[in-house]
């Protein structure tokens, strides 16, 4: 854990809310590095009167910033830059259900001699066409 940063920015009144202000100051100041994770930020009562601020304005700040998973607080101790998710990897299509092919197998090769050897031992007219459904006569019925 670092010490305290020089943290915090500067509000305008052009910049609409306030505490949304302060929120993309603290994403602002993680990504280009001036924040990292770890930091200690200022506790919400000497960052209100430092920003010239009311309470609330930090408290609902600070309370969107750990909804977005940009800092940690934790009772008794503080708030902190949380650390960044790490990127996830390529997407995984899917859309389709392609189990892959089997190791050290020719799968073509085995799904042929299996049709070959079904079609040895039966006849393939019977095979294409319907079949009763399974179960009692009366319950098919």
């Amino acid at each position: 854990m670092r010490s305290s940063s020089p943290w915090p920015p500067t509000l305008t009144t052009e910049g609409g809310p306030l505490y949304q202000q302060i929120v993309a100051a603290l994403d602002a100041a993680t990504r280009d590095g001036s924040l990292r994770a770890g930091d200690r930020l200022p506790p919400q009562l000497p960052l209100a009167e430092a920003l010239g601020v009311d309470l609330t304005t930090v408290t609902r700040a600070y309370a969107e910033a750990r909804r977005r998973g940009l800092i940690d607080a934790v009772t008794g101790r503080g708030s902190f830059i949380a650390p960044r998710p790490e990127p996830a990897g390529p997407a995984l299509d899917l859309s389709m259900n392609i189990p892959p092919a089997p190791r050290g197998v020719r799968l073509s090769e085995t799904i042929a001699r299996g049709v070959a050897e079904i079609a040895a031992r039966a006849s393939m007219d019977a095979l294409m066409s319907y079949h009763p459904g399974a179960g009692a006569s009366a319950d098919r019925a």
